[in-house]
């Protein structure tokens, strides 16, 4: 009986990861995103460097098309 409890509690789990993701890698780390909670996918932009940051800050994006967002 034990078996058919875990077989039924891995066909559960398998079912709640179906379905759509958006992917990514950040510092060697793979991400995923429910595809139904992301708003918007955004395009490599310029990044403008910032004077005296820490090494570890690439700079700012500015996006002024999108800058009155909720």
């Amino acid at each position: 009986m034990k078996g058919k409890c875990m077989g039924s509690s891995i066909a559960l789990e398998k079912k709640a990861r179906e379905g759509k993701y958006l992917t990514f890698a950040l510092a060697n780390e793979e991400y995923g995103l429910e595809i139904l909670k992301v708003r918007e996918i955004i395009g490599f932009m310029d990044i403008t460097a910032v004077p005296q940051m820490p090494a570890y800050v690439k700079g700012n994006r500015t996006d002024l098309h999108h800058s009155s967002r909720d």
